[in-house]
């Protein structure tokens, strides 16, 4: 599957979370997890994670750094998710 992006909505996050809810393997859930870490970028200490299109950095919980957390939380239990609740806002 090609991702360019890592967010929730549009990018390599979403599969990972959709393989979750879908009760799909461990080992693919964890493998889809695991290629977030491509879209990562170092920077004085800092994780960055680029946003929509990559042209900035985001924490914007649809396309940057907010909804990749969701996913790496999500990938190592076996609890099911909902991905109302992801996109659910306090």
């Amino acid at each position: 599957m090609f991702v360019r992006e890592a967010g929730l909505l549009q990018g390599r996050a979403g599969p990972a979370v959709a393989l979750t809810a879908l009760g799909a393997p461990r080992a693919a859930v964890t493998a889809q997890a695991a290629r977030l870490a491509w879209h990562g970028i170092h920077d004085s200490g800092k994780l960055l994670i680029p946003g929509a299109h990559m042209l900035r950095f985001s924490a914007d919980p649809a396309t940057g750094a907010a909804d990749v957390l969701p996913a790496l939380h999500a990938a190592p239990t076996d609890a099911p998710v909902s991905l109302l609740s992801l996109l659910a806002s306090d």
